[in-house]
């Protein structure tokens, strides 16, 4: 199991859990908790992203509704980049509160996804994407960087292998950082995609609830059989439901699977 740690230390990937929850949240509208116990604090979790860092470079993983919260319960005042894993509203929907970190940083942000993905952003925020005088950010702005759908990217302290995965009707994007791959919003996997997974050490992957079926989201049993086809250390199971009692799903996991929760730091 990986190292759990408050504390960067260098030379080691750190990875912050911003937010593990489904595009409703936990509890969900209404004060409704589900099967979650809502006495337990690993059970409120806000919308999917996370913060990675090595050596010094610091990569945030979508712009959840939530991520202006998210940011401040982590006192996060800069960033490298920002890695998009698709355009649905629960991954992009906090984009212009990052303005905030524009105004902290004194410049644009970099912004990498799929290009058809980039293309909705623009088309959705084109505002976001004009010059910004460095003094005074009134709008996000963003540098925009097109991926294709599969391939490989250097940033800062990271080589990153990035891939395509289904979700659904349609497809998001998988990131590799050497020891550890994030995978959320997956319904499955290609042999190809496995393949970019195989040996990694720590993988965080999309599992919205043990046991019945989703159209565009994993489930427990589709993780462990992915796990063993691709001989990873540990899973760390994220983008969790209200069906996602915390202690209910831990006890169904075997020893190398556990759950993220809101505000879990992990090294490797």
């Amino acid at each position: 199991m990986p190292h759990e740690t408050s504390h960067e230390i260098p030379h080691e990937t750190t990875v912050t859990f911003l937010g593990c929850g489904t595009s409703s949240g936990v509890p969900l509208l209404g004060n409704r908790w589900g099967a979650c116990d809502p006495k337990n604090a690993k059970n409120r979790r806000t919308r999917s992203s996370v913060m990675i860092e090595r050596g010094g470079t610091r990569l945030l993983i979508d712009a959840t509704p939530d991520v202006r919260a998210q940011l401040l319960d982590h006192d996060i005042h800069h960033i490298d980049a920002l890695l998009i894993t698709h355009c649905h509203a629960d991954h992009i929907g906090g984009l212009d509160d990052l303005r905030g970190l524009n105004n902290l940083m004194k410049k644009s942000i970099d912004l990498y996804c799929e290009a058809s993905c980039l293309d909705i952003i623009q088309n959705r925020i084109p505002y976001a994407f004009a010059a910004e005088p460095p003094t005074c950010y009134v709008k996000p702005s963003f540098i925009p960087h097109a991926l294709d759908t599969e391939g490989t990217l250097s940033l800062g302290a990271f080589s990153i292998v990035y891939f395509e995965q289904h979700h659904g009707s349609g497809y998001s994007t998988g990131f590799r950082f050497g020891d550890v791959a994030y995978c959320t919003d997956v319904s499955d996997l290609s042999p190809r995609a496995l393949g970019h997974l195989h040996g990694v050490d720590v993988w965080i992957v999309d599992c919205l609830r043990a046991r019945r079926p989703h159209p565009s989201h994993a489930i427990l049993p589709q993780v462990l059989q992915w796990r063993e086809m691709i001989e990873c250390r540990h899973v760390i199971l994220t983008h969790l439901g209200a069906e996602s009692d915390y202690e209910s799903m831990e006890a169904m996991t075997p020893p190398d699977v556990s759950l993220a929760w809101d505000g879990r730091i992990v090294s490797v």
